[in-house]
């Protein structure tokens, strides 16, 4: 057996060594004739672009290459979420009644305690009056008695009855005063009127909303996130708000926004009406001599001689300070040019009426944007600062 087993074990290894050379071989003829193939594809090109140079166009990948920095990954994911303000509330009155009156509109700020709706009180009215014409006439005979009692005059029981009427109907009194006051519907903090669902007439309830009163100082967003993700984030963490809303503007800051409009005064309610301009003396009104209207005594003075120079707008008979226009302007737009038709600098937007502050998130009519007026910024420049050397350098348009 093992005469005949080594012949074919060799003979096996011969085999395999042969083909192992011969595909050696037949894989440097290949890669030489490529070499070849593409030696000729390249003389061809050449001699075809001198030809026609549109023969063959190269489209190259634009690649950017940046280097590796070591910043911290940032994994973002999307949730959904509502606005809320934990002062977003629904006013409804505490008694049933008239209303006689409604005091405030949609869009109006108020102050806390503000008085927004009346509802008739005439019964209650006439027996407080009552009430307080024994209240008058029991703490008289309450004083003298006790004066009496303290000179020894008069008896023990006397002075007890006249302290026991007099605290009786003192409390009386109160109790009822606090049930007139209930008629009033009183702004429970300051904000903004929302929605006005009463009118004069109606019939006031318990059951039947009134008003809507929001504050925006206190906006929070209203997550729900999955449990998935609960370990995922901590405080201080990024937030990036993206609001769906349009009518909901977004903060003007880092963006680029063109409003126009004009310059007009607002009736906000009956007997409220905001000028279109102020002027300096109005300047000299609001000087208290405390923050933020301390003026200081070389302003006053030129404010004082009306040295107006140039500046005088005869419309107002003074030096126009600001002025409110129907320019709609968001958070983020102060110092903003303000521009006219000519594109000449007349002021720079400063502010919005507190009364119409959400007009920062939802666009109404009455809202007016604040301007300081070029006039006022170059009639301090020269009057009150002498700045002549900044004055010089601007191109000054009459």
């Amino acid at each position: 057996m093992r005469k005949i087993l080594l012949p074919l074990l060799l003979f096996i290894f011969s085999c395999e060594n042969n083909d192992i050379e011969s595909k050696k071989k037949k894989l440097d003829i290949l890669k030489n004739s490529l070499v070849e193939t593409y030696s000729e594809i390249e003389i061809l090109e050449k001699e075809i672009i001198l030809l026609d140079s549109t023969f063959i166009q190269k489209n190259y990948e634009l690649v950017t290459v940046s280097e590796l920095n070591n910043d911290p990954f940032i994994h973002e994911i999307e949730l959904r979420g509502n606005i809320e303000s934990r002062k977003n509330v629904i006013i409804v009155p505490e008694v049933v009644g008239k209303y006689t009156s409604v005091n405030v509109t949609e869009g109006q700020f108020v102050e806390k305690g503000t008085t927004l709706a009346r509802i008739n009180s005439d019964v209650f009215d006439n027996n407080l009056n009552e009430i307080k014409s024994s209240l008058d006439l029991l703490k008289t005979i309450f004083e003298r008695q006790a004066n009496l009692w303290q000179n020894n005059i008069g008896s023990e029981i006397d002075y007890l009855r006249a302290k026991s009427n007099y605290e009786s109907i003192k409390s009386r009194y109160n109790a009822t005063r606090l049930q007139v006051s209930k008629f009033e519907v009183i702004a429970p903090f300051s904000g903004i009127v929302d929605e006005v669902n009463v009118k004069v007439g109606e019939m006031a309830s318990p059951t039947i909303p009134s008003f809507r009163i929001l504050n925006e100082s206190e906006y929070f967003l209203s997550v729900d996130v999955s449990e998935n993700y609960i370990n995922s984030f901590s405080i201080q963490d990024t937030v990036k708000v993206i609001s769906n809303n349009k009518e909901i503007y977004a903060d003007a800051n880092g963006t680029l926004r063109v409003t126009y409009g004009n310059v007009s005064g607002v009736e906000l309610r009956d007997g409220v009406y905001y000028k279109p301009f102020t002027t300096l003396e109005g300047i000299a009104e609001k000087h208290s001599g405390q923050e933020p209207f301390n003026v200081g005594d070389k302003l006053l003075n030129k404010i004082s001689k009306k040295d107006y120079g140039t500046y005088y707008f005869e419309p107002i008979d003074s030096v126009p300070v600001n002025f409110i226009s129907t320019l709609d302007i968001t958070n983020g737009n102060s110092g903003s040019a303000t521009i006219n038709s000519d594109f000449d600098l007349v002021g720079l937007a400063f502010d919005g009426m507190l009364e119409t502050i959400i007009a920062d998130y939802k666009y109404i009519s009455q809202a007016r944007s604040i301007s300081v007026d070029s006039r006022y910024l170059l009639w301090t420049l020269e009057k009150v600062e002498g700045a002549d050397n900044i004055l010089k350098e601007l191109t000054i348009v009459n």
